[in-house]
């Protein structure tokens, strides 16, 4: 559909809430200035520092409050942080599981979600903020 959308990301963390720390996660895929979709996720660290609560409010489409839901699944974080793997996320229809890399330039990472009938990649690079 002539050319990828775009992903704009917002994150923010607060290490005093939680049991070990609360990050939140904003974004959004783009296309021609259209939203295709929103994603709010919530994630509460356990103190393990690998285990990961995630909550994620979902909406699609450009038109807002129509088509939206909530998921809620598990991640775990492995290699300081620069790789993870999330599972029982839950999107159209099916449970997916999806593994992400940060490269080792730390300017961007591979994502390979894969359910039952589709297997996607994700390249997101970084285009301002710190290391």
């Amino acid at each position: 559909m002539l050319g990828y959308p775009s992903i704009r990301s917002e994150i923010t963390i607060d290490e005093q809430a939680g049991r070990a720390g609360i990050s939140r996660n904003t974004y959004k895929l783009v296309k021609w200035a259209i939203p295709l979709c929103v994603f709010r996720d919530v994630y509460e660290l356990d103190p393990d520092g690998e285990r990961v609560a995630v909550t994620t409010d979902i909406h699609y489409g450009p038109i807002p409050g129509i088509l939206t839901e909530r998921v809620e699944y598990t991640a775990r974080i492995f290699d300081g942080g620069f790789r993870s793997r999330y599972e029982g996320l839950r999107l159209l229809g099916m449970d997916w599981v999806a593994q992400h890399q940060v490269a080792a330039d730390k300017n961007h990472v591979e994502g390979s979600p894969v359910c039952e009938w589709a297997e996607a990649r994700e390249r997101m690079r970084r285009r301002s903020g710190r290391r």
